[in-house]
């Protein structure tokens, strides 16, 4: 039986807290001891502590009768429905409510979450004037496992939604059609906290949290930020470094490309400056023109080289055939290794993430087995798009990642959860300034986009790099990407030494805080994806 909803500030609410037995990755783990309480019971017994509304939400088949004993042993209210259709068991068990009642859904294997968790959620769906928002397992602010949904009963109802994707995961349909673009800035978290994990979905998260657990005085009791404030002492935030990106040392490029190629001497200063200030890498490509040599040249000067990060060349695999195509990136590499000097790459992308599938995978396989042979360390992709850096994170055999990335891009909000589930990948990011634009003062330059107002743009970096105390708009972009616990580099090319020593200022400079981060996230607009991927720009 179903308990009549909560009220909180006079709005009736109702915990749903989905929980089964069969999970794939760690069978059984809802009835696992934590904190002397099965892991269930510890997560329904914190968020309803003091009283609220909590339904525990499994299925009706027999793997889940001692679910079942045990919560309703502990007095916790259970309700059963599909194993498959878990929407179908929201709808059973919020069925007593009016459409403008509160529906918050959680999962029995998150046990921070608590019931000041739940009030600050409630406070913020109500500031929102949302039918819907969400906060953890986005990847971003919050630990994964810190996580809620809200929304209203009639949303749940109203919105259409009968594919199975959306019957086993409830909440998508909704989150598409009600969900803010800009939702309340949860309070009291000053840094991105994403990379903590507070879930149990393996073993080894299992055993992260019940050690946490097992040394708190009362488990249903401690505040859930008490708990956040363990992990994240335990691991502190990573905070992204300069990569050095090489191109200009190689081929005439960018505001510099009328002079002509660098000169040796230039170069070379510019890859000791890099190296004394702790660059954390060299980015370079077999297409960069004389880059990977100059690199090389140097290395043969240097006692303590940072690692060098090259691309392979981009292969036009059309019309080739496997054994063809294994030559080709054979020679890509030993021209690499030749030019730089070595007999293993520390890193090789893909300059192209089309290449994993191209030929049947052919110019993917041939890196695998120069990789087996020890010619190169670590394998990665350049990624364009998130279906591109989707795809990547699937293959295990990537553990180095490059994309694009600046304070206006809002298209990889969705896969940034996918980046935290794989904590090998390295991350580093390119075009931070959006290919120049977001620190030129002219916003002639500009493409011609609809619904794109350059000058406005530039005028609300400007004013808020102002508000925030930063030197300069390229500060406020950098040191917003750096905020991005997901990120562990940042590449930037320069034309001279003193260039890359204003670039070390900038980078000496502290990560935005995450407040600060939402404030530049709430100020900037919308814009479309044209903007966003330069090969979409209209010719001028």
């Amino acid at each position: 039986m179903v308990n009549s909803a909560s009220e909180f500030q006079g709005q009736r609410y109702r915990v749903i807290l989905q929980a089964r037995t069969n999970s794939s990755r760690l069978p059984a783990k809802v009835l696992l001891p934590m904190g002397g309480l099965p892991l269930s019971v510890l997560a329904a017994s914190r968020i309803a502590r003091g009283g609220g509304d909590v339904v525990v939400a499994t299925s009706v088949e027999p793997a889940d009768d001692l679910l079942v004993t045990t919560l309703t042993d502990a007095g916790l209210t259970v309700f059963r429905g599909p194993l498959d259709d878990v929407k179908q068991r929201f709808l059973m068990a919020t069925a007593d409510l009016p459409d403008d009642a509160v529906c918050i859904r959680m999962t029995a294997d998150n046990p921070v979450p608590d019931a000041a968790f739940i009030e600050t959620c409630l406070s913020l769906f109500a500031q929102s004037g949302a039918q819907y928002i969400a906060y953890g397992n986005d990847g971003q602010w919050l630990p994964y496992g810190l996580s809620a949904e809200v929304f209203f009963v009639g949303a749940l109802r109203n919105t259409p939604a009968d594919d199975a994707y959306n019957r086993e995961h409830v909440t998508p349909a909704i989150r598409t059609t009600h969900a803010p673009r800009v939702r309340p800035d949860f309070p009291g978290f000053d840094t991105d906290l994403g990379h903590l994990r507070c879930t149990v979905d393996t073993l080894e998260d299992y055993l992260r949290m019940a050690h946490v657990f097992g040394h708190v005085t009362n488990p249903v009791q401690v505040p859930f930020d008490h708990i956040v404030d363990q992990l994240a002492a335990a691991a502190p935030p990573p905070v992204s470094a300069l990569v050095l990106g090489t191109v200009q040392l190689g081929l005439p490029y960018g505001v510099t490309k009328s002079a002509g190629l660098m000169p040796d001497a230039d170069a070379h200063d510019i890859l000791r400056i890099a190296q004394d200030m702790g660059c954390a890498a060299f980015d370079t490509a077999r297409a960069y023109g004389q880059s990977e040599a100059r690199i090389g040249a140097f290395l043969q000067t240097s006692k303590t080289p940072p690692p060098v990060i090259t691309k392979l060349d981009p292969i036009e695999p059309e019309g080739m055939s496997v054994d063809q195509i294994a030559v080709a990136v054979d020679a890509s590499l030993a021209t690499s290794m030749q030019v730089l000097g070595c007999d293993q790459i520390d890193t090789l992308l893909l300059h192209r993430a089309a290449h994993l599938e191209a030929a049947g995978g052919a110019i993917w396989l041939a890196l695998c087995a120069a990789q087996d042979a020890g010619r190169i360390t670590r394998l990665g992709v350049s990624v364009q798009s998130p279906d591109e850096l989707a795809h990547a994170l699937s293959v295990l055999r990537v553990t180095h990642i490059q994309m694009p990335f600046n304070p206006l891009d809002w298209r990889w909000n969705g896969v940034i959860a996918l980046l935290r589930l794989r904590p090998d990948v390295t991350v580093h990011l390119r075009s931070v300034f959006l290919q120049g634009l977001l620190v030129q003062p002219d916003a002639a330059i500009w493409p011609a986009i609809a619904d794109v107002d350059g000058a406005q743009i530039i005028d609300t970096l400007q004013t808020l790099t102002q508000d925030l105390g930063r030197g300069s708009v390229m500060d406020l972009c950098i040191n917003y990407c750096r905020a991005q616990t997901w990120v562990d580099g940042i590449v930037c090319g320069v034309d001279s030494g003193a260039q890359l020593q204003q670039l070390g200022e900038v980078f000496a400079n502290p990560p935005l805080t995450w407040a600060e981060v939402a404030q530049v996230q709430n100020a900037l607009p919308h814009v479309p994806e044209t903007l966003l991927n330069p090969a979409l720009w209209p010719a001028k």
